[in-house]
């Protein structure tokens, strides 16, 4: 048993790390502690002519034309530019998100070094915890 649990684990802990991330955003956009405040979060997936593009979470401030791009990695020390690369590539590929300003939310148990970066934000685990304290 624990060996089939083991198999599953953290993939089930990943899907459950998106979950908390996104009550971590919405606690933050209460607080009004984001780039800005966001009228709707969800999942977003799309056929782009380039392939499909998923995406954990977005953000979106319709009325000011602003989205916040959110990928959630459950790993230890994460290449957060890398991760930021990604995500901007997936962006690029949607034609629908051409004319907003985009700001990127990253989270992971851990990142392997610090980004300086004015439009992103980087969650580790130890930012969740005050996040929610």
């Amino acid at each position: 048993v624990e060996n089939k649990i083991g198999q599953i684990f953290d993939s089930f802990v990943g899907r459950k790390f998106e979950q908390v991330s996104e009550e971590a955003l919405l606690v933050l956009n209460r607080k009004k502690e984001l780039p800005f405040i966001f009228d709707k979060i969800s999942r977003f997936w799309d056929k782009a002519k380039t392939g499909p593009v998923e995406i954990d979470r977005i953000a979106v401030n319709e009325k000011e034309k602003k989205l916040l791009i959110v990928e959630c990695k459950w790993s230890e020390k994460v290449s957060p530019k890398t991760l930021l690369n990604s995500l901007e590539d997936k962006v690029s590929r949607i034609p629908t998100f051409a004319n907003y300003e985009v700001f990127h939310a990253l989270f992971a148990k851990s990142f392997s070094q610090d980004l300086n970066e004015s439009k992103t934000q980087l969650f580790d685990l130890k930012k969740l915890e005050k996040t929610f304290s």
